[in-house]
């Protein structure tokens, strides 16, 4: 927010946003918070990519195909309730990797988006599933988070994004095809009139 010169705090969005030091803050809850805030904060907020339940069944599918190629036990959902982390704390990574970029036109699509915006100055909001590709240095081994995409490197196929965890976060950089591995959301953070 101190980009587009707004004047808010991390207190006041995480107010708005119901966050609690238990759970943290609710992906869907900050989008609907900021989007409250439009016109008090001078941005608008787009989503870009946004993984929903329709999204989750169809990558279990393709997972549960791509494991019994490979001889690894499928997942099986209850009929139920889904608990979306033991899902994932059950997944090979190396095949959940190679399912997501099976989608080579959604894949492509990322790249371009994340090219389009940081060109234009427009960072960008990435929702994450951590612990489905090795990272260094990371505070927290597993579950969703959200991250800020500052950049990218062509030459090198790397996003550069920053990170809430404080010092030592402010500029990382991970390949495309990991970005797009753990990638449950993408949403533009824009001026008002662009």
């Amino acid at each position: 927010m101190r980009y587009y010169g707004a004047e808010v705090d991390q207190h006041e969005l995480a107010q708005i946003a119901n966050s609690d030091s238990a759970n943290g803050t609710s992906v869907d809850a900050m989008i609907a918070s900021l989007k409250k805030l439009t016109s008090r904060l001078g941005v608008k907020i787009r989503s870009l990519y946004d993984w929903n339940i329709n999204d989750f069944l169809k990558m279990v599918d393709d997972y549960n195909r791509a494991a019994k190629r490979a001889k690894a036990s499928e997942i099986v959902l209850g009929n139920r309730v889904i608990d979306v982390d033991v899902v994932f704390a059950s997944m090979k990574p190396e095949i959940y990797r190679e399912v997501r970029l099976k989608k080579a036109a959604d894949f492509g699509k990322f790249q371009r988006e994340i090219q389009r915006s940081v060109d234009e100055g427009v960072p960008l909001l990435w929702s994450v599933r951590l612990g489905l590709v090795k990272e260094k240095e990371i505070p927290q081994a597993f579950g969703g988070h959200m991250r800020l995409i500052t950049g990218y490197k062509a030459t090198t196929g790397e996003i550069i994004y920053t990170d809430s965890w404080g010092m030592g976060h402010e500029e990382k950089r991970m390949p495309a095809a990991d970005a797009w591995t753990i990638t449950m959301g993408l949403n533009s953070l824009q001026p008002l009139g662009s």
